[in-house]
């Protein structure tokens, strides 16, 4: 009986590290998803005093002008685009618990601050407090063969 029960607690132990974030996932091109990002963002704490209209302004720039933005992560540093003008903004990893990864990184003020980023199938959810933003992987796009 005591074998099974250490085979068992192996077997979970695989499991469990088979599905655990690593920096690396973050790394790649990405593409802010709006609606899922506003998804989120609508049943924030932060979100419920505000008057409808307000409501409605911040969904319009989250579904729409923010949808489908392009950020690029290296291994250190987060870029973005937007207007011509390419911003890249360091960052560290400060810790991995499964599927979410703990970074910093300072703001345009040089304040430094953390984030959680939740790591799934394809999809980042970085979260600062009530902020969250959803990206998805970026499309590729296939260069056309003769």
């Amino acid at each position: 009986m005591p074998r099974l029960l250490i085979a068992i607690a192996l077997l979970a132990s695989l499991a469990s590290a088979a599905t655990a974030a690593t920096a690396q996932d973050l790394v790649g091109k990405w593409a802010i998803d709006g609606a899922a990002t506003w998804a989120v963002l609508k049943t924030s704490a932060g979100m419920a005093s505000l008057p409808a209209d307000r409501l409605l302004q911040i969904e319009d720039a989250v579904t729409k002008k923010m949808d489908g933005l392009p950020i690029e992560i290296t291994a250190t540093e987060m870029i973005t685009e937007a207007l011509g003008t390419k911003k890249a903004v360091p960052y560290r990893v400060l810790a991995i618990d499964g599927d979410v990864v703990t970074i910093e990184g300072a703001n345009d003020a040089g304040v430094v601050q953390k984030s959680t980023v939740t790591v799934t199938d394809g999809t980042l959810r970085i979260s600062q407090g009530d902020n969250t933003v959803v990206m998805k992987k970026a499309p590729t796009v296939a260069i056309p063969t003769k």
